[in-house]
């Protein structure tokens, strides 16, 4: 019986396996003649791209060399080749990070300095680890990269084997129709993502601003592409990732410091892989230490077209452009002027402690907001972002004044910038009474809560202040008028220079027994 199975089991790994894809003659399919991008938030990009490729009838082995560096390699889908049985992903770009991480184990010189009346200072070691921290192993210590204090570079002897200079997809094919085939080639990649910037300048009378929206692009990767149509997608998709997945995506090497403010480890060294050279200095064949590279940054002022795509908003450039390797770039999304544009001041209210010794005042949040739509002067879905606030202060000059963040706005609805929280705008909350009772039919103890709020404008201006009561029961009862917004019960008010409101009103909410 067990030869039985032996047998049955090798015939079927045979059967499996008929041709071993290191002995197939290759394909190489031509770089690619029209590339689309489609950016999507969370550091996740689609690459999409047409190629040529002429294959041999039968088995064959088909390269695509140049895609990005960052590719998920699961994520592939080639059309136009029919069925393949393997698919390889062969990469590990010739970069600072590739090279210490292939360099482990093997001898470097570190040179560090020039200082103010200290020469360059160089001397060997062997590269001992890298990932948390970069662990250098010295003839009589072991130390990390990078805590010296001093300008430092590495000097490796030679450039590992494996490292490529370009990124490789490979797929084989078992019955390939002989002749030109035109293929495309899809594939999802990280390092390539998308944000809103806005900028908005106010005008003199704080009612109107100027607006312009800018769609920002940044490649942090290895690789680059020319000529490609580019789109991005306002929306947050919904992301598995397992952990190898994980591990490719966020792999990066560091620079540590040792714990207990020393950087060197004295004693005996951690065993190297093999025994520091010894001098004279190898000559240097790469220079290699991780920096900051230079981000070019670009910028278009053509609006982008936009389209609904279900749930998303889809933003497409209107010309082809490049998006290069380590390049920051900018396109106009769209540019209103005049909007109309309220100023105003926010807090949100809610429950307080029964015991208050000192009650404290509390800084209201400054809020810009605006109405989507036509009679506004927007009236298109704006994706969230960051957006810095200028002042015009003059015929021809502009200040800085706040940023904040704006969440993803459709049309119809309230376009809003939170600005942080202001001191010269106040809410002192105070707890005047609380009465509770029990419920006959439930355990449940019903809450009267009678509240002050006291709320001061200290600046030079009239203000616009909105006070928010937190949904905590059914119940409210004040003789001054308030409106529902944004789901809460709101009460609009209007301070003078140095004024200063109360506003009380009483709630009645239900409070759970276990909460007592």
């Amino acid at each position: 019986m067990l030869c039985a199975v032996c047998l049955l089991w090798g015939t079927f790994v045979a059967a499996a396996a008929p041709v071993v894809a290191d002995d197939l003659p290759e394909a190489q399919a031509n770089a690619p003649t029209a590339v689309a991008v489609t950016v999507y938030r969370d550091n996740l990009a689609l690459i999409t791209e047409t190629r040529t490729v002429t294959l041999p009838a039968g088995s064959v082995r088909v390269l695509f060399d140049g895609v990005m560096d960052r590719m998920l390699p699961t994520s592939a889908v080639i059309d136009g080749l029919g069925d393949a049985v393997e698919r390889n992903f062969d990469y590990d770009g010739l970069s600072a990070r590739s090279l210490l991480w292939r360099s482990v184990g093997e001898p470097v010189l570190v040179t560090r300095g020039p200082t103010r009346g200290a020469p360059a200072r160089g001397e060997h070691a062997i590269i001992q680890s890298v990932g948390d921290g970069i662990v250098l192993n010295f003839a009589d210590r072991s130390e990390a990269l990078g805590c010296a204090g001093l300008p430092e570079r590495l000097t490796f002897e030679r450039i590992p084997t494996g490292l490529r200079a370009r990124a490789l997809l490979s797929t084989t094919l078992q019955r390939a129709v002989a002749g030109e085939h035109r293929i495309t080639l899809s594939y999802l990649v990280t390092g390539v993502e998308w944000h809103a910037d806005y900028s908005l300048t106010l005008a003199s009378d704080r009612q109107h601003a100027d607006l312009a929206a800018w769609i920002t692009l940044q490649n942090s990767g290895e690789e680059g592409l020319r000529d490609a149509v580019v789109g991005v997608v306002a929306g947050d998709l919904s992301r598995v990732m397992d952990e190898e997945t994980r591990a490719d995506t966020y792999r990066d090497v560091t620079r540590a410091c040792w714990p207990m403010g020393t950087t060197q480890w004295r004693g005996r060294p951690i065993a190297p892989g093999r025994p520091a050279p010894a001098a004279p200095a190898p000559p240097p064949a790469v220079m290699a230490a991780r920096q900051i590279e230079e981000v070019v940054v670009t910028a278009q002022r053509v609006a982008a077209k936009r389209e609904a795509l279900g749930d998303y908003q889809r933003y497409k450039l209107p010309f082809a452009t490049d998006v290069l390797a380590a390049q920051s770039k900018q396109v106009m999304l769209l540019q209103p002027r005049r909007i109309a544009l309220q100023r105003l001041y926010t807090f949100i209210a809610g429950t307080l402690p029964d015991v208050q010794p000192a009650p404290v005042p509390t800084n209201a949040t400054l809020l810009l907001r605006a109405r989507n739509d036509a009679e506004h002067g927007l009236d298109e879905p704006l994706p969230a972002g960051n957006v810095n606030v200028f002042v015009a202060s003059g015929a021809a000059d502009i200040l800085f004044t706040a940023s904040g963040e704006a969440r993803d706005t459709p049309t119809a609805v309230d376009w809003r910038v939170e600005l942080g929280e202001s001191t010269a705008v106040t809410v002192l909350p105070t707890l005047l009474a609380r009465s509770r009772s029990k419920h006959w039919f439930s355990a449940a103890t019903a809450v009267r809560d009678t509240l002050r709020f006291e709320i001061l404008n200290a600046t030079d201006a009239e203000q616009q202040i909105e006070l928010m009561q937190r949904r905590i029961g059914d119940s409210l009862r004040n003789d001054a008028p308030w409106v529902m917004q944004d789901g809460l019960p709101t009460w609009k008010l209007t301070l003078g220079p140095h004024d200063k409101r109360s506003l009380n009103y009483v709630v009645s909410y239900d409070q759970p027994a276990a909460s007592e």
